[in-house]
C-alpha cells in the first residue's frame, strides 16, 4: 500500500511538472510576441464625378435613352448604367425609369438627376414637339422679376400661345420657332410689343415700364400695432399696443419691412421682416406676415411648420408671434391699414419648439407704419 501511493505521487509530480513546461510561455511574466497588423485591402478607384449623356429635348410622346459615365480618380471612365438611380423632378412633363428611359408626357421642362452612392447629377430636359424649342422671357420691373404680367404670343407660327405663370423665375413658351412677336402685358403696365426670331432654345430679358411713375416709400418708420379692443381683451396689457423701428425698403413693386425694437419695454426680435406688393396704381400695399399659425415641432411631434415672419421673445420661455395679412393705403407719411391675422402668446423653451399655447386674438387689428 506505501509503495502504491509513492507510486502515485511521483506520477502526480510528473504531470505537473509536464504541465508547467508546457504553460512556461504561457505565464503572465512571459513576453508576447506582438502580432503584425494586417495589410489593408487594397482599394480601388472611386468615383468623383457623374456626367449625364443624352439629349436636351424630347417630343411629347416619344422616348429618349440617358446614360451615366463616371469620372475616376485615377482619370478613367466608366458606365455607371447598373448602379444609378433616376429621377425626375417633373414628372407630368417627363418620366424617367431605372434603366435612364425618359418619356416625354407634355410640353414643358424637368431636371432630371441621377444617382450613385453619394454622388449626383442633374440636367434639364425641355419637352417640345421637334423642331421646336423653349423660348424663356424674364419680365423685369427695376431690379424686381414679380410682377404679375403674362406673355402671349401675337404673330407667327406659334399664334395663340401664351404663358402666364413663371417657370422658374422664366415665363415660358413652349412649342416655338421662326419669326413671331410677342406681347408683354398686366395691370398697371405698358404692353410690350417685341419681334423674337427662335432657331434653339432662347432666353431673353424684356424690361416692362410701368403706366404711373412708382411712388417711393423706402426710409425710416414707426411701426405701430394695436390688438382689437373689442375682441383682445384677454391679451396680455403690454402686447395690446407693440412698437417697432421699422426699415422700409423697395425694389419696383416689392417692398419690405425690417423691424428692430423701439419703444417698448422688454423683448428682442427673433424674427423680424415680412414683405408686400404695391398694386397697380400705387395706392396700397398688400403684406403677407405668414399666414401661419402652427409651426416648430408641436407638441413634441416631428412635423416641421416654417416659422412666423414676426416673433418676439417676451422673457423666459414665452414669446409673442404675430401673423396674417395686412392691407394699407399709401400716403407721404404713412401706410396705414389693418393686419387680419393672429397676435398670440406660445411657451418655447427653444426655439420653434412650442410646448405651450398661451392667449391669443385672431381679429382685425390696426397697423401703422409712420415716419
Amino acid at each position: 500500500m506505501r509503495n502504491l501511493s509513492r507510486g502515485l505521487a511521483l506520477s502526480l509530480a510528473a504531470a505537473l511538472a509536464w504541465s508547467l513546461s508546457a504553460c512556461d510561455d504561457k505565464s503572465p511574466t512571459a513576453p508576447r510576441r506582438p502580432t503584425p497588423p494586417s495589410a489593408p485591402a487594397p482599394s480601388g478607384p472611386t468615383v468623383v464625378r457623374l456626367e449625364i449623356v443624352g439629349p436636351g429635348s424630347v417630343p411629347p410622346g416619344a422616348t429618349a435613352k440617358f446614360a451615366v459615365t463616371g469620372h475616376l480618380s485615377d482619370g478613367s471612365t466608366r458606365d455607371m448604367a447598373g448602379q444609378a438611380t433616376w429621377q425626375s423632378q417633373n414628372t407630368s412633363v417627363l418620366s424617367i425609369d431605372d434603366s435612364g428611359l425618359a418619356t416625354g408626357n407634355r410640353p414643358g421642362e424637368s431636371v432630371i438627376t441621377v444617382r450613385v452612392a453619394s454622388i449626383s447629377s442633374a440636367t434639364e430636359v425641355v419637352v417640345v414637339p421637334p423642331n421646336t424649342y423653349r423660348l424663356a422671357i424674364i419680365v423685369r420691373e427695376g431690379g424686381s422679376t414679380s410682377l404679375g404680367v403674362r406673355v402671349d404670343v401675337i404673330q407667327g407660327a406659334a399664334a395663340g400661345l401664351s404663358s402666364i405663370e413663371p417657370v422658374n423665375g422664366r415665363y415660358a413658351l413652349y412649342g416655338v420657332s421662326g419669326d413671331m412677336v410677342i406681347r408683354v402685358s398686366g395691370p398697371g403696365y405698358r404692353a410690350h410689343i417685341q419681334r423674337v426670331v427662335v432657331t434653339d432654345h432662347t432666353i431673353i430679358e424684356i424690361e416692362i415700364i410701368p403706366e404711373r411713375p412708382r411712388v417711393q416709400i423706402s426710409g425710416d418708420y414707426t411701426l405701430t400695432l394695436t390688438a382689437n379692443p373689442t375682441t383682445c381683451g384677454a391679451l396680455p396689457a403690454e402686447v395690446r399696443v407693440r412698437r417697432y423701428a421699422a426699415q422700409v425698403s423697395q425694389l419696383g413693386p416689392e417692398v419690405w419691412v425690417t423691424l428692430a425694437k423701439a419703444g417698448a419695454p422688454g423683448g428682442s426680435l427673433v424674427r423680424n421682416q415680412f414683405g408686400g406688393r404695391l398694386d397697380a396704381d400705387n395706392s396700397r400695399i398688400v403684406f403677407n406676415l405668414a399666414l401661419n399659425t402652427r409651426f416648430g415641432y408641436y407638441d413634441g411631434g416631428d412635423t416641421y411648420y416654417p416659422p412666423p415672419d414676426v416673433a418676439e421673445r417676451m422673457g423666459g420661455t414665452a414669446y409673442l408671434l404675430i401673423s396674417g395679412g395686412a392691407v394699407t393705403s399709401v400716403s407721404e407719411r404713412s401706410l396705414s391699414g389693418t393686419l387680419l391675422g393672429l397676435i398670440q402668446i406660445v411657451e418655447m423653451p427653444s426655439l420653434w419648439k412650442v410646448t405651450g399655447w398661451g392667449e391669443y386674438c385672431n381679429a382685425s387689428h390696426e397697423l401703422v407704419l409712420a415716419r
